[in-house]
C-alpha cells in the first residue's frame, strides 16, 4: 500500500488556496485603505479639538498655516501628536473657520470646524 496524495488531490487543495487567496487580498487590502483612512480623519478632528479648546482657554490665535511642530510651539499645554509617518497642516483664517489636514503617503483625511 503507497502512502501520499495523489495528482488529483494536491491539485483539489491548491485550487482551494488559490481561491481562498483571490477573495482574502483585496479584502484586506480594503480593510488597511479603511483603517488609513479613519485614522487620518480621526488625527485631524482630535487636532482640531485641541485648538478649539486652546482658543476657547486663551483667546484668539493668529491666522495663518502651520505644521505640527509650530501648533505645538504656539498652544502650549494644548500640544497634540500625530501618528508615526502621518504629517497635519492647520489653516487657521479665524476662530470660525479652522481646517485640519492629516496624511501619510497614500491616505488624507480632514476636520472643519463647523458652527
Amino acid at each position: 500500500m503507497k502512502k501520499g496524495f495523489t495528482l488529483i488531490e494536491l491539485i483539489i487543495v491548491s485550487l482551494i488556496i488559490a481561491i481562498l487567496s483571490v477573495t482574502a487580498i483585496p479584502t484586506y487590502n480594503g480593510y488597511i485603505s479603511r483603517t488609513s483612512d479613519n485614522v487620518c480623519s480621526h488625527t485631524a478632528s482630535i487636532v482640531l479639538t485641541s485648538i478649539v479648546n486652546y482658543i476657547n482657554a486663551n483667546g484668539n490665535i493668529t491666522p495663518g498655516t502651520y505644521d505640527m511642530d509650530s501648533i505645538n510651539a504656539l498652544m502650549g499645554n494644548y500640544q497634540v501628536r500625530i501618528p508615526e509617518g502621518y504629517s497635519a497642516e492647520i489653516i487657521i483664517i479665524d476662530v470660525n473657520d479652522i481646517t485640519v489636514i492629516v496624511q501619510n503617503n497614500v491616505y488624507l483625511g480632514t476636520a472643519q470646524l463647523e458652527i
